[in-house]
């Protein structure tokens, strides 16, 4: 009998739980994301409240990467104004 032919495949990333400590991580990027105005209240409140709320670290990765977006986009169009 092949043992490697049955045994279960590993969880992918996004699948693995989130702990406290992920958790406390993107709501820190919030946070800060609040504090530079690139959030507003009511976004961050939401924000927060579906991070922790988060099981996956996937779920996580919806908030971190949407606080990322925006920090990526504003740049560039500041550029485009100015120039």
């Amino acid at each position: 009998m092949d043992l490697h032919k049955h045994a279960p495949a590993a969880p992918r990333t996004t699948e693995l739980r989130a702990s406290d400590a992920d958790r406390d991580r993107v709501a820190d990027m919030l946070r800060e994301a609040l504090a530079e105005g690139r959030l507003t209240a009511d976004e961050h409140a939401e924000r927060v409240e579906g991070v922790l709320a988060a099981k996956t670290v996937g779920e996580l990765d919806v908030f971190g990467v949407s606080v990322i977006k925006k920090l990526t986009i504003r740049p560039k169009l500041a550029g485009v104004v100015k120039g």
